[in-house]
């Protein structure tokens, strides 16, 4: 089983309406891809009805590392949607890995290097 954290950062906080509908999508497209288990952490937020994602606090789980070769495509599309925006990986291990400028193979290596 590979594991890891995920944590989406906002590097303009002046565009959060933006930012939180694109990372919506985004957690709609990693929940979609096969056999991977993505458990979201949500908390009440203050006047407000429902619940929020805690958008620190992703774990993404898998038995195989060419089912994060999704994840690599889902980030990707991410990024296009919100350009100021960062996805950063924490591994058991305590390393972690941001995953922007990397291309798929370097980015599915470190996950593969960091799990085990």
């Amino acid at each position: 089983m590979i594991e890891f954290s995920m944590t989406i950062n906002n590097l303009l906080p002046e565009n959060e309406p933006e930012f939180i509908e694109s990372s919506t999508l985004f957690l709609e497209e990693l929940q979609n891809i096969t056999l991977l288990n993505v458990e979201l952490q949500k908390k009440q937020e203050k006047n407000t009805r429902g619940f929020v994602t805690i958008l620190s606090g992703i774990l993404l789980k898998a038995i195989e590392l060419g089912i994060f070769a999704g994840v690599y495509t889902a980030i990707i599309d991410f990024y296009d949607r919100y350009k100021n925006a960062e996805v950063t990986l924490k591994f058991k291990n305590g390393n972690t890995i941001t995953i922007k400028g990397l291309t798929q193979k370097e980015a599915l290596e470190l996950i593969k290097q960091n799990s085990k």
